[in-house]
């Protein structure tokens, strides 16, 4: 998910601008991406995300799922520049922290939460 591989995209690249990609596991795995260029680095890395969530969502530990979240949301901040979208993530964010609050996985949803909180002040 590098932003190099991104140089040569045509004119006709997909556009991440769909709150789906902020929203539940269930709404993200479930949603069906599309573009003009089906052969898109961007679109081929959310199917890959979504083949990911589609095989963790229903593990009775919640890491691997975890993980998959902060690469998905990570990838999505770094694509989607309105600000609208940086509140869905932080909506985002937060309701992954409740959900796995439990789970000793939340430690790495929290260090997400105070990164964006020190990206805001700075």
């Amino acid at each position: 998910m590098n932003d190099e591989v991104y140089i040569t995209e045509p004119a006709y690249s997909f556009k991440m601008d769909n709150p789906v990609i902020f929203g539940s596991n269930k709404a993200f795995a479930g949603y069906e991406f599309s573009g003009d260029n089906n052969a898109s680095k961007k679109l081929l890395a959310l199917r890959i995300l979504q083949d990911l969530t589609i095989a963790h969502i229903y593990d009775p530990q919640p890491a691997a799922l975890v993980d998959l979240d902060i690469k998905r949301l990570a990838f999505a901040k770094k694509q989607c520049r309105k600000s609208e979208y940086r509140q869905s993530l932080f909506k985002c964010i937060n309701s992954r922290r409740k959900l796995y609050r439990k789970d000793s996985s939340s430690t790495q949803i929290s260090y997400l939460i105070a990164t964006e909180h020190y990206s805001k002040a700075h």
